[in-house]
Parts: C-alpha cells; structure tokens; sequence
C-alpha cells in the first residue's frame, strides 16, 4: 500500500510540476507582452507631449495670406530654429 501512496503522489506532484511550469510560462508571456503594450504605450504618450512642448515654445499667429507673427522670447537654440525656420 505504501509503495502505490508513493506512487500516486509521485504522479500528484509530477502533474503539480507540468501545471506550475506551464503557469508560470504563461504568465512569463503576459508579463512580457504587457510590458512591451506599456512601454509602447508610454512612449507616444512622451513624443505626443514633445510635440505638444515644441508648438507651444514657438507659437505662430497667422496674420493674413502669407504674413505671419512670430513673438520669439529667450534663446533661439538649434531646435527651435530647425522649427521656425524648415
């Protein structure tokens, strides 16, 4: 009798094994597929504002047909010159 006890729970916890490694690899491959979906997400979020910042720190006033108000205030560093002036 004890030699069929061992055996069953040799069996309980070989199956315990298979569905813990599986367990795991699935939750491997939703960890990694949620990180790549944040990091995705978070990134557009950061070039989204950039853009944001970049329209606000050289704002252009159309006037009329081809005349346009461009209030500069502070330095004109390369990349609002590349901005302004492309």
């Amino acid at each position: 009798m004890a030699i069929f006890r061992s055996s069953k729970d040799g069996f309980a916890s070989f199956i315990s094994s298979c569905y813990n490694k599986r367990l795991a690899s699935a939750l491997k491959v939703i960890m990694v597929k949620f990180t790549a979906n944040n990091l995705a997400h978070t990134a557009e979020q950061l070039r989204s504002r950039q853009e944001m910042i970049a329209q606000l720190s050289a704002p252009i006033i159309k006037l009329s047909k081809g005349i346009a108000l461009l209030p500069l205030v502070g330095e004109l560093e390369m990349d609002r010159h590349e901005l302004l002036f492309t």
